[in-house]
């Protein structure tokens, strides 16, 4: 949350991207050219970003199409005919028309107006989503698993994988929020803000486990079988504590600049 109010009230105070900002509270050329570092980073994020939601259009035309529910389908089988196609490469095209004409409209024409409908309705499609999940047999040890606390397990790996998860989930590093911030009006608190996008990503979590844990446990899959990045498990715990590490130090830094 201190990362996020820094990366926020930088964004307020200089009313631009995250190279423009720093720029313009420091008037030093090389902090200018450090913020582009965060601009490419929120680039080759979008990169695979709009891969992903292209899969996940995709599947949602399958769905309401019915296709994806044909008697006997390989799921698997399916989904690595549809990756090495070309179908990839259009459904991701349409994604990326879409997000642009979005961002032509501008932040309060465009973005606003269009989450002010999407995140209620992916609100609703997630308790929907949370009760169906919810209602499966076996679906009490899901639920069980996901919230009964087992602080045997607690390592230095796991603090460092809480740190992954709240800088990827929270946008934290590559400078989306610190141009969200460059458009909060100078009256409102940047406090209750941060607030409340910490608490709301903690409400969309919980009721995203809520959907996954029971599922999984009621259809028997293994709950730990998640993945993780080969070269990020390569390295020494020393070397992922340096990283993270690094990473605050630079947002809170930021923070440090002289106005």
């Amino acid at each position: 949350m201190p990362i996020l109010l820094a990366e926020m009230t930088i964004g307020r105070g200089g009313r631009g991207n995250a190279s423009t900002a720093l720029y313009r509270l420091t008037n030093k050329k090389y902090w200018g050219a450090l913020g582009f570092l965060p601009i490419i980073t929120a680039f080759l994020v979008m990169c695979y970003y709009a891969v992903v939601a292209g899969w996940t259009l995709h599947y949602t035309v399958e769905s309401f199409t019915g296709l994806l529910f044909q008697a006997g389908a390989d799921y698997k089988e399916k989904f690595t005919g549809f990756a090495a196609g070309p179908w990839p490469l259009f459904w991701q095209a349409i994604v990326m028309l879409i997000c642009g004409w979005v961002i032509a409209k501008g932040v309060s024409g465009g973005i606003e107006k269009f989450n002010k409908v999407l995140i209620p309705g992916f609100l609703l499609i997630l308790f929907i989503l949370m009760i169906r999940a919810l209602t499966l047999p076996g679906s009490a040890e899901g639920v069980k698993f996901f919230l009964e606390p087992d602080f045997s397990k607690l390592d230095p790996e796991s603090v460092l994988i809480a740190l992954g998860h709240a800088f990827f989930s929270l946008s934290l590093g590559f400078g989306c929020m610190l141009t969200y911030g460059a458009y909060v009006e100078k009256k409102q608190s940047l406090g209750t803000a941060t607030l409340a996008i910490a608490g709301g990503d903690l409400v969309y979590a919980l009721i995203a486990g809520l959907i996954v844990f029971p599922t999984v446990f009621s259809f028997g899959l293994e709950p730990g079988k998640g993945w993780v990045s080969p070269s990020w498990r390569r390295r020494p715990p020393s070397r992922r504590c340096r990283l993270v590490s690094c990473s605050a130090a630079c947002s809170l830094r930021c923070w440090l600049l002289p106005r």
